[in-house]
């Protein structure tokens, strides 16, 4: 009756909110005068709960949902804690399910919005509602997880055994997802908004690589956040929290955040440095140094991330040998940035076309450089992967290198490996006591 009417849809949310005051008043009664017994009570309180959540997305939009969504799950999981009430714990968690859905609602509207040339103007980067909003959420969160791990709850099913860590994971997982989420969400907006501000059709005579370029650009500011963000979160989980879980979670995430640096990173930065390269590929000032800049901008940042990384490995989260994990880890990423290193500085000298001459002589001095850290360390993995490499290094030179190189090329490296390879030799019989001692303590 009331949709069919006259403006009638503007008052849906009101009507909703009518029936929640109507049921809050029969609780009240009942409760002040003890009508009715617990069941009776925390039933009709309930329903006014329920009429509640539904009128806020009845009358309002946006964000405004979301926002006291947040408000309700927090005052109801506060009033649980602190007043021993498990019924309003119980009736939060729903709550925070649905606030989350909402927030990712409002983050498929953020990036719509920053696509578009004319809704973009309402979401500047990191100055917007929605942003706010995440904030809130993150706000609300931390201090729900706060409350759960400070006061014990009254609500049965929260205390069983099987339930209470998946809750209690669930909870501070959520608060991590929302957190790296809200800024991730903020960086893609800066950059779907900067390839909005120009007009393709006024660059459409030139190659125009640039929108390209914004494209890695913002993947790899993903990147570098992704780095920047765990290596926080490892630093608050070693010093301060010290949790074995989120410890073994941060190792796995830091692990697939290593690789993809490695491979999608590194490629994108070579893709950078080609537009640096051939500036005619977009009009004006559009390549700077920072195509290079962002290259060692990132690799500061890794190196910190290894640290951090290294520093949880010896925090006994994992049943390994951290050491030899580490330091197996930190030589193939050392070997992978030297190999993209040589290859981004030949490029910029314009001779690229010698990379395979190179190439082999850098991964044999590397092998060496292993070599001797192995035997002065007295570390035999080390020792192991030097050969693995030098071997690698031999493979690629005869079925690969030798079919391109010229003889003045072929000669060089043959001659250079082969002084490396004497070096290796004059190593392992200088130190074959110190080497045979190793072995027979580790027997």
């Amino acid at each position: 009756i009331i949709e069919q009417s006259p403006d009638g849809e503007s008052y849906l949310g009101v009507f909703t909110l009518f029936n929640a005051l109507l049921h809050g008043i029969v609780s009240f009664v009942a409760y002040r005068f003890k009508l009715a017994d617990k069941n009776i009570f925390y039933l009709v309180t309930g329903l006014v709960l329920i009429f509640i959540t539904i009128s806020i997305p009845v009358q309002l939009d946006g964000n405004w949902v979301t926002l006291l969504w947040i408000a309700e799950a927090t005052l109801l999981f506060y009033i649980g804690r602190t007043k021993k009430a498990g019924f309003y714990e119980s009736m939060a968690y729903p709550l925070i399910i649905l606030f989350l859905m909402s927030l990712v609602l409002d983050w498929g509207v953020l990036s719509r919005a920053s696509m578009d040339e004319v809704g973009m103007d309402d979401y500047p980067p990191f100055f917007n509602v929605i942003f706010l909003t995440s904030l809130l959420s993150i706000a609300a969160l931390g201090y729900i997880n706060y409350l759960f791990y400070k006061l014990p709850t009254s609500a049965t099913w929260v205390k069983e055994q099987s339930l209470n860590p998946i809750i209690s994971y669930g909870l501070s997982g959520l608060l991590i997802v929302v957190l790296y989420t809200s800024f991730s969400v903020e960086i893609s907006n800066y950059w779907n908004q900067i390839s909005s501000n120009f007009n393709t059709d006024a660059l459409s005579s030139g190659p125009n690589h640039f929108f390209h370029d914004i494209e890695s650009f913002r993947v790899m500011w993903q990147i570098i956040y992704t780095l920047l963000f765990l290596t926080i979160l490892g630093v608050v989980n070693n010093y301060k929290i010290k949790s074995r879980p989120l410890g073994i979670a941060a190792l796995v995430l830091n692990a697939f955040t290593l690789l993809a640096f490695l491979t999608s990173g590194l490629f994108l930065l070579s893709e950078l440095r080609e537009s640096y390269l051939d500036p005619s590929s977009a009009p004006g000032d559009l390549v700077s140094g920072f195509h290079i800049g962002i290259r060692y901008l990132s690799f500061a940042l890794l190196s910190l991330f290894l640290f951090i990384s290294y520093k949880t490995l010896k925090q006994g989260f994992v049943d390994l040998k951290e050491d030899i994990v580490f330091d197996l880890v930190l030589a193939v990423t050392i070997c992978w940035i030297i190999t993209s290193e040589l290859l981004h500085w030949l490029d910029l000298y314009g001779v690229s076309d010698s990379y395979k001459l190179w190439l082999s002589i850098l991964w044999g001095l590397y092998a060496l450089l292993l070599i001797s850290l192995g035997i002065w360390k007295k570390k035999k993995h080390l020792r192991i992967s030097a050969i693995i490499l030098f071997s690698i290094t031999l493979l690629k030179l005869f079925f690969y290198d030798i079919a391109h190189l010229n003889t003045l090329s072929k000669t060089i490296v043959f001659v250079s490996l082969g002084i490396l390879l004497l070096l290796v030799s004059y190593l392992y019989n200088r130190f074959r006591n110190i080497i045979a001692g190793e072995e027979d303590s580790e027997s």
